[in-house]
């Protein structure tokens, strides 16, 4: 049993490591990353690894005076290269390390300016992931009433086209006052001054505000002023899309490494759980059978 849960945590262990969430590139194209892991892995099936390495061969994703840039180690079996810092399209901007002769280094006091560095890949890190524009620009639903409510704007019945005119309303996920909310924001086929509709996560309707209103004082609206307690607004879906942006479930069912270790320390409370009844088990059969031969 002891023997048993180890090499299931052991297991546990690796896919934990293999189930790692997507990297973000702050370069538009990943053109150059590519072909740098590609020249990479082109060395390593000429040479083999057995070969040796005298460098990562790794490339970094880092900011250089507000900017996003990469730093490149090229050739793995190349000895005391120097790191390339280059732009997002692959152009040098400076170089850094290595072998030189007097030190310091040319680029040293520019590579000191290198903030928040994340290893995209490197000999020794391949499993990395990239998120895709769809892992990107998708949003995860925290409200039920998403589906209802587009399917509703979706509906020509309940939401038709008037005089040739493409309905054009948008949803979008918000906070108010703590909650998530959903709002429902007018678009053209619609009357004019129409307001946009604050919808909490059942699709109960909680208040609208902008549009056309006349209140006897001349102060604001009710909905207006309680509509300054909305914020963090991200636009999810719009009628002429046709389709929600809404992550699906393989990506966000991907553990984050956090919960893998919750997983694993749950797993390894139960296994030293089960060996302590065994051996409690064990003890006790032991002491029965003792009391039973004294007895006789």
């Amino acid at each position: 049993m002891k023997y048993l849960c180890f090499i299931f945590l052991f297991l546990a262990s690796s896919a934990a490591s293999s189930q790692a969430d997507c990297i973000e590139l702050f370069c538009n194209d990943d053109t150059f990353v590519n072909q740098h892991i590609q020249n990479v892995n082109a060395e390593i099936d000429i040479f083999g690894s057995g070969a040796g390495f005298c460098n990562s061969g790794a490339i970094q994703q880092c900011f250089f005076q507000g900017q996003p840039v990469y730093t490149v180690l090229e050739s793995p079996f190349i000895c005391d290269l120097p790191t390339r810092v280059v732009d997002c399209n692959g152009n040098s901007l400076f170089t850094f390390g290595g072998f030189c002769f007097p030190a310091p280094c040319p680029g040293q006091d520019q590579a000191d300016m290198l903030e928040g560095c994340i290893t995209l890949y490197s000999t020794f890190e391949t499993g990395n992931v990239f998120c895709t524009a769809e892992q990107l620009a998708c949003t995860e639903s925290l409200c039920t009433a998403f589906d209802q409510l587009t399917t509703d704007l979706l509906d020509p019945n309940l939401n038709p086209s008037l005089y040739d005119c493409v309905p054009s309303q948008t949803l979008s996920q918000c906070e108010y006052r703590g909650l998530s909310v959903i709002v429902q924001s007018p678009g053209l086929c619609l009357v004019a001054d129409e307001p946009s509709t604050v919808y909490d996560c059942t699709g109960d309707f909680l208040f609208s505000f902008g549009g056309f209103c006349i209140t006897q004082d001349g102060s604001p609206c009710p909905g207006d002023i309680e509509a300054q307690f909305i914020s963090n607004c991200e636009v999810f879906f719009d009628v002429q899309d046709g389709e929600p942006l809404i992550c699906d479930d393989t990506i966000s069912a991907i553990p984050t490494m956090g919960e893998w270790g919750m997983i694993c320390l749950t797993l390894l409370f139960l296994c030293v759980s089960l060996i302590n009844l065994k051996q409690n088990s064990s003890f006790l059969n032991i002491s029965d059978t003792k009391s039973i031969l004294s007895n006789r």
